[in-house]
């Protein structure tokens, strides 16, 4: 039996400077990154790489200013567990 690792990948510009940013996610192991431009093919403990494990089943990333503090915020939806995870972003 093969087993497919799914991954997902979502780009938009998360720290305002007009350059894309990268936020990835894998389906099986339940890691999500976030890849700032300037750090991108890096990776951690990189400056500019954030890992985080919440749960396997990661299938949708989307980004919005859900704190209201004018930076985008990270959302993923976890298939497995009908869960959701927030990442909220920290201005410099």
């Amino acid at each position: 039996m093969t087993t497919r690792s799914v991954v997902t990948v979502f780009a938009t510009s998360l720290t305002k400077n007009g350059k894309v940013d990268a936020v990835t996610a894998d389906f099986n192991v339940g890691t999500l990154q976030i890849a700032l431009n300037g750090a991108l093919g890096q990776v951690p403990p990189a400056a500019g790489v954030f890992s985080f494990a919440p749960s396997p089943g990661i299938s949708v990333i989307a980004a919005g200013d859900l704190n209201g503090d004018g930076f985008l915020d990270v959302a993923v939806i976890h298939y497995t567990t009908s869960q959701v995870t927030t990442i909220l972003s920290k201005p410099r």
